[in-house]
Parts: C-alpha cells; structure tokens; sequence
C-alpha cells in the first residue's frame, strides 16, 4: 500500500494563540463557541479531520481552505438554495465537494451553538456543539481501529 500524499493526511495544526481568536471574534463581531474556542486553543484547524474536511482555524492554512472552498461555492452559486447563509452561519469546516460544516445561528444558554453538517447546502446531521462532532468523530474512528487486525 502506497502512502497518501501529504495533501491528504488527517493533520492537526497548531494552536492559535488568544490574540488571533479574539481578532477573529472582533472581526466577525461575535463571540465562538466555548467549545471551538477550547479546539482552537489546542489545534487552529485540522487538514483532513473527517474524510475530505478540513476543520477551519481562526488563520493560517486551514482558514484559507476553508475560504477558499466557501468562495469557490459562492461563485458557483452552489449556495444560492442552500438552508443557511454565510453571513448568518459561520463556516467551521468544509470539503471539494461543497459540504459544509457551519454554525448555527442562534447560540444556546451556555454560548455552544449546533453544528449543521450541509453535505449539499442542507442540512444532514447535526450536532449539539463542536464538541458533540469531536466526541462522534472519536468514537467512529475507535469502532473502526477495533476491526483492524491485531497485528497491526
């Protein structure tokens, strides 16, 4: 088996510092989620964290992928049905094939806010905070490294 290129790797990057969060919060004008927030403060985005889709950060490489597939979607009117809207949901993840991971709208009690998987601008799954989509994703990859051989 060949090993995948460096483009595919699952790869986390490293933490963004405070400073660049709350430039990112000022800059949209609203606070993050505590629990992307916490995400942030250990890996400022994640280069293939669930198959295709990169988890954004609040700069460098993966906020630039994540703009640029939110752009490429924008120009090709692949969002103009879609059930939410860049300027209302801020896009936390997204793939080459036009799905997006984005939050929901209105916060919770406790500033957590859903996270809406759009595979194709609708909405599909959804879970209850960023770390409900971490918790489900590790829990998915533990079931799947039970199956391998032990040897491995």
């Amino acid at each position: 088996m060949l090993p995948l290129e460096a483009e595919y790797r699952s790869r986390p990057f490293p933490p963004a510092t405070e400073a660049d969060i709350r430039a990112f919060e000022k800059a949209h004008g609203e606070a993050l989620p505590p629990s992307f927030r916490a995400f942030l403060k250990i890996h400022n985005g994640w280069q293939c964290f669930w198959g295709a889709f990169w988890i954004t950060g609040v700069s460098g490489p993966a906020k630039r992928r994540v703009d640029a597939r939110l752009r490429e979607a924008t120009k090709d009117d692949v969002l103009a049905d879609a059930e939410w809207t860049p300027k209302e949901n801020l896009v936390v993840g997204a793939d080459d094939n036009d799905g997006f991971l984005v939050f929901d709208a209105k916060p919770t009690e406790n500033g957590e806010r859903k996270v809406l998987d759009c595979p194709r601008g609708f909405p599909e799954n959804t879970f209850a905070s960023f770390a409900d989509l971490l918790a489900v994703q590790l829990a998915c990859r533990e079931k799947e490294i039970a199956k391998l051989p032990k040897a491995l």
